[in-house]
């Protein structure tokens, strides 16, 4: 902004494409802790792996989350 108060255009786009990025990394970041913390839920003998007796239940969870029937 100028000191007549007035922003450009393409200052404009870059502000919005910022914000826009910013959203998208706090989103992601988000998104990655809830994965985080699903696994190691799901990881019952804490072996930073998840074999299938693990992954089982967690699948089962999805699919009843889409209305599915296990």
């Amino acid at each position: 902004m100028n000191k007549d108060k007035i922003i450009k255009f393409y200052d404009f786009i870059d502000k919005a494409a910022q914000a826009e990025k910013d959203e998208q990394k706090a989103s992601l970041e988000e998104f990655s802790a809830l994965v985080g913390e699903a696994f190691k839920e799901a990881d019952a003998d804490d072996s930073g792996m998840l074999d299938i007796e693990e992954v089982k239940p967690l699948c089962e969870t999805l699919i009843r989350s889409f209305g599915g029937d296990v």
